[in-house]
């Protein structure tokens, strides 16, 4: 009995061991905070974002050193591919064996009136909120599904219900995902 309330307490204490998750736009911000939460609750964390390499590195050292019982790896993928997004899918569960959580997170804006909203910045913007997001999901809704225990997430976007004349475009993305 003694071994059962030690395995309870270590369930308490690490809700997610064992688990792998994946939070896009991780390497600072809301992400950094999810991805956080997520290696102190005991699973393995896959960030993804920009920023420096030393401060990428930090960023992993730190979640590392503050979360000894959770792995922490980082993936460079330029989300604003498909291909990448679907990539860094895969190689998470070339390294961890599967995908447990998926948060996307990662997201840009860009404030401009829309007559003269820039139309690269336009299609930036869909390929990271949103298009990121299906991709990611593709990729890992197939070996949840299997297991029969998995989830994805998307961080809310303010602009699906605030929309800003000077950030409209950003709003259909923002709406289809909090959909």
């Amino acid at each position: 009995m003694h071994q059962l309330q030690q395995i309870d307490r270590a369930d308490l204490v690490r809700p997610l061991a064992g688990k792998v998750a994946i939070v896009t736009g991780s390497t600072s911000g809301i992400g950094l905070g999810i991805a956080r939460a997520f290696a102190q609750a005991g699973a393995d964390v896959v960030i993804n974002g920009l920023g420096e390499r030393k401060e990428i590195e930090f960023v992993c050292n730190e979640l590392e050193n503050g979360c000894p019982f959770s792995r922490v790896s980082y993936n460079g993928a330029n989300l604003m591919d498909g291909g990448e997004a679907t990539k860094l899918v895969e190689e998470t569960i070339a390294q961890f064996g599967r995908v447990d959580i998926l948060v996307n997170n990662a997201g840009i804006q860009h404030v401009s009136p829309i007559e003269s909203f820039p139309a690269e910045k336009y299609e930036a913007i869909i390929a990271l909120n949103l298009s990121s997001a299906w991709y990611t999901s593709r990729a890992a809704f197939a070996g949840m599904k299997e297991r029969g225990f998995g989830g994805s997430s998307t961080s809310p976007r303010p602009m699906a219900w605030l929309p800003r004349p000077s950030r409209a475009p950003m709003s259909p993305p923002s709406t289809a995902l909090s959909a």
